[in-house]
């Protein structure tokens, strides 16, 4: 039996297209490799200020995307991604001409910062490292479901102990 995967996007949605995204990355397995959780508070190790500066980088890479909030934890990361429309640019050459970016798709996005981050913490001398296939995302409609995802993100270290993607989760 040819095992199918699941097709996690929503049908019709253009990725592409201007919206805010929140995104869920698990390494593969659900290894803690990234960070430690220690009275609350994320602590990274080398592989995760990897994962944090490769998540910076995408703010340099892609100028259409706005980044908001985002967590390394242990075994996976969160993060409030925006697609903002290109902006007008103007200069002498440039007079009130749009430049036209092609904009990626999420998917792309997030498969730029899993290859990179990955070769970066290959060459780090972990070369069993990988993010799990795919991602988790949400689409984000209104700015107060923004504001709780964002507050859900930097407060996700405190509730480490009975989170899902705890393999050593405290089932109260």
């Amino acid at each position: 039996m040819i095992h199918q995967r699941k097709y996690m996007r929503l049908h019709g949605w253009d990725y592409s297209s201007p919206g805010c995204y929140f995104v869920t990355i698990c390494v593969k397995n659900k290894e803690c490799f990234l960070a430690d959780v220690v009275n609350g508070k994320v602590v990274p190790n080398e592989f995760g200020k990897i994962v944090e500066s490769r998540w910076e980088w995408l703010r340099n890479q892609y100028r259409y995307l706005e980044l908001d909030a985002f967590v390394v934890m242990p075994n996976h990361v969160h993060g409030l991604v925006k697609i903002i429309p290109n902006s007008v640019v103007t200069g002498r050459d440039l007079s009130l001409q749009t430049i036209v970016e092609k904009i990626k798709s999420l998917s792309d996005i997030i498969g730029a910062f899993k290859t990179t981050s990955s070769k970066d913490i290959h060459l780090a001398g972990f070369l069993n490292f990988y993010w799990q296939r795919s991602f988790y995302e949400k689409i984000i409609r209104f700015e107060q479901e923004a504001n709780a995802v964002c507050q859900y993100i930097r407060n996700n270290s405190l509730n480490w102990e009975q989170d899902e993607e705890n393999p050593g989760k405290i089932i109260l």
